[in-house]
């Protein structure tokens, strides 16, 4: 009996140690929930002053219809010529098809902000203001210390690519061969340009070799002449992204392992 209850334990706990390491398996063959992403955002975060004067920011969004806040998206904090806070992102958070007025709170990514929370309080310049006229998703708002209801105008969505072209990117006589990321200090391939719709006057943005979720939109790039570039969005799907990779590496013979937009630049030195 003794060693015939001694074998049942030992199969018990033999059956245990074989579930336990099922579970442990079965749950690593298993695709992981999705952060959201702020905390991906913020997981990207350098500590190092990529560019002095220029601060990767976190932008919150709050509705008349919404008890809390959410976050939005990113930008750049930028002073104007008189030391005058402002903050640089993409337009599309204003899109008219929000349908709703919405505070946008402000808070930096890096180093200390003095309040720690601010507020856009108005709209500085818009993306065909900042393109003489031609499109670009980005705007330039000044910030205040009291909550102000922006009103949504512009009619850029967050995720347009159409036909793309996989040519050198250049500005001015200037080859742009990469972009940095203000928020994690990595570097980016240039690989062409894609344009908003089929329509010629349609905006033109630069394709860069990486991948974006939603929410990274306005995120801050900086090339190498001091231009600032701004992070218009992703490819939309994984199914376009992958297509969009495997045309540019057969074009440029680049090893490119994701597709995103930016639209700029503003600033910069290119003559």
């Amino acid at each position: 009996m003794k060693d015939s209850k001694f074998t049942v334990a030992g199969v018990a706990l033999v059956a245990l140690i074989l579930g336990i390491l099922y579970t442990l398996y079965f749950a690593q063959g298993q695709s992981r929930p999705e952060i959201d992403v702020e905390t991906y955002v913020r997981s990207k975060l350098t500590q190092e002053d990529v560019v002095p004067g220029l601060v990767p920011a976190a932008i919150y969004f709050k509705r008349p219809d919404m008890a809390e806040e959410q976050f939005c998206c990113v930008g750049t904090l930028c002073p104007d010529s008189k030391g005058n806070p402002h903050i640089i992102t993409a337009e599309h958070i204003f899109r008219t098809d929000i349908r709703s007025d919405q505070i946008m709170s402000v808070r930096a990514l890096r180093g200390n902000m003095e309040p720690p929370v601010v507020y856009i309080g108005r709209i500085v310049a818009t993306g065909k203001e900042l393109g003489s006229g031609e499109e670009r998703d980005i705007v330039i708002a000044a910030l205040d210390l009291r909550p102000t209801a922006i009103k949504p105008y512009s009619t850029f969505l967050s995720d347009e690519m159409a036909q793309s072209f996989w040519v050198d990117v250049v500005i001015g006589g200037k080859k742009i061969p990469r972009l940095r990321s203000l928020l994690s200090g990595e570097y980016v391939e240039t690989v062409g340009y894609t344009r908003r719709g089929e329509e010629k006057t349609g905006a033109i943005f630069v394709v860069i070799n990486c991948s974006a979720r939603p929410g990274e939109s306005g995120t801050g790039y900086v090339d190498d002449f001091g231009g600032l570039w701004v992070l218009h969005s992703g490819a939309g799907s994984k199914e376009i992204e992958n297509q969009a990779c495997e045309e540019s590496r057969r074009v440029t013979g680049k090893d490119i392992t994701g597709i995103s937009t930016v639209s700029g630049p503003l600033f910069g030195q290119y003559k």
